[in-house]
């Protein structure tokens, strides 16, 4: 048995059930990070202890943005608009923002970036989300972070902070990035 089925008997065993929403919603958080929106789905819709998508402050949400899983923007989706007490796109001062653009997940970041209710600003905590993804490598998401419409961070944000992860790392194509990127 895969762990999902696993996770599925133990909470509707009849006798001594684990809760759905054990440990402060560490079987959604779970589910989210490898995309298993059947599972977040069937959590969610316990009739009685299920937990809710902005448990433990949206935490499914940020296991979602950095675990890349196939998934991963659908599990977003269902934690963003589930009718009750969704999930916050800007959660934990835009962490799930942060976390997607260090992996270069471009669709998540479009995503929440996009989100119609709390999106998290481009620019969030200084430009977090530039550093990381420079920090990483992820030109593409270097360049969607510095040409979102509104907000953008700037290319030389925090000092060149982006720059000096980049070129720490060895990440030519992104420092090439950031020094010909008009900064303003």
């Amino acid at each position: 048995r895969n762990q999902a089925a696993m996770i599925r008997e133990l909470v509707s065993r009849p006798v001594h059930p684990a809760p759905a929403n054990y440990r402060n919603g560490a079987l959604l958080s779970w589910a989210a990070k490898r995309g298993d929106v059947a599972l977040m789905e069937y959590l969610l819709r316990r009739p009685t202890d299920a937990p809710t998508p902005d448990i433990n402050d949206s935490k499914a949400l940020l296991k979602a943005a950095s675990g890349g899983a196939r998934n991963a923007r659908t599990a977003a989706r269902l934690l963003l608009t589930w009718p009750d007490r969704a999930a916050r796109a800007d959660a934990r001062n835009g962490e799930a923002l942060v976390r997607a653009a260090g992996g270069g997940h471009d669709g998540f970041v479009r995503l929440l970036l996009s989100w119609p209710r709390h999106a998290p600003r481009a620019d969030v905590r200084s430009g977090a989300a530039l550093v990381a993804a420079a920090e990483h490598g992820h030109t593409s998401t270097v360049r969607l972070l510095l040409s979102w419409r509104v907000n953008a961070p700037r290319a030389n944000v925090g000092g060149s902070a982006a720059l000096a992860a980049a070129a720490a790392r060895g990440h030519t194509d992104v420092v090439e990035t950031l020094l010909s990127w008009p900064c303003h």
